[in-house]
């Protein structure tokens, strides 16, 4: 073999080999798996299926964190105004919507003694006026009546009143924990005296509807929380006729009830407080 052919074959063999090496090359791009580019349609497909994961999660058992975008997190902190708005809703909704409570009723007035009936307690002070019967303007005869109200004298104050079994402070005059849950709670009210003093209340038996001013605390208990405001439906009271409500002499004549009867109460609003006679002499809470 001449030197110039050794070269020839030489080029050749290099020659082939590069494109054995190129099409070595070409194959193995086409097996590749391409890198998926994240757009802001992944992200918002990620935080779907993260929604919808946090919805699956039972009830008290919510995640710490929840996923917001591939590599991002949001912590609880940032969820906490959600919860306060629709605490809120709910609050709204509990004041437009008072519910039913049922109540053994019976009867008491200003200015009524000590007897076994009352557990001795006289009704001349109330639980938030130690001079209610003279800040009512005498006594209220349950007996001696000319319409809704007592003969003897016109009452300075509404004699359409109720006592329900809850008080709003403690011993020492401070604001009961669970009386900042009530639901148009607010610091002026506690500080005026009227949070839920005054208060009207719907009571209706037999079809019958009449309106009255929360302005005693009884019969018998003062804390039954769960009864006036939560969701039991029995008061704790378990004292002669288990009574969870107490009528003024001019209630039990308006519902047309006798000194024990069974009835129906809610709050209400004032200003979804009808015309009646309950409003020719009322107290503002």
């Amino acid at each position: 073999m001449t030197l110039n052919q050794k070269h020839t074959t030489i080029i050749s063999i290099v020659i082939f080999l590069g494109f054995l090496t190129l099409f070595a090359y070409t194959s193995s791009r086409r097996h590749e798996v391409p890198v998926p580019i994240v757009t802001n349609n992944t992200a918002s497909t990620t935080n779907n299926t993260a929604t919808s994961s946090e919805q699956s999660i039972p009830q008290g058992a919510a995640p710490a964190t929840e996923v917001h975008a591939p590599g991002t997190t949001v912590s609880e902190q940032s969820r906490a105004p959600a919860a306060v708005t629709s605490v809120a809703t709910t609050t709204e909704i509990v004041r437009s919507q008072f519910p039913w409570k049922r109540a053994i009723a019976t009867v008491f007035w200003v200015g009524e003694g000590e007897t076994a009936d009352n557990d001795y307690i006289n009704n001349r002070a109330s639980a938030w006026d130690e001079n209610w019967q003279q800040s009512f303007g005498g006594f209220d005869d349950p007996d001696k009546r000319c319409g809704y109200q007592p003969c003897a004298f016109t009452p300075k104050q509404n004699p359409f009143y109720i006592a329900l079994p809850y008080i709003e402070r403690n011993e020492d005059d401070t604001v009961k924990a669970s009386a900042r849950t009530i639901p148009w709670y607010s610091d002026a009210l506690f500080v005026k005296g009227t949070l839920i003093k005054d208060h009207w209340v719907e009571v209706k038996t037999g079809g019958t509807s009449c309106y009255a001013q929360w302005e005693d605390v009884g019969p018998f208990e003062t804390d039954d929380f769960a009864y006036v405001f939560g969701s039991a439906s029995t008061p704790k009271n378990i004292f002669d006729a288990a009574a969870g409500i107490d009528l003024s002499p001019a209630m039990r004549d308006c519902l047309k009830v006798g000194d024990v009867s069974t009835v129906e109460w809610r709050f209400v609003d004032v200003a979804k407080v009808p015309n009646g006679p309950w409003i020719k002499v009322t107290r503002t809470p």
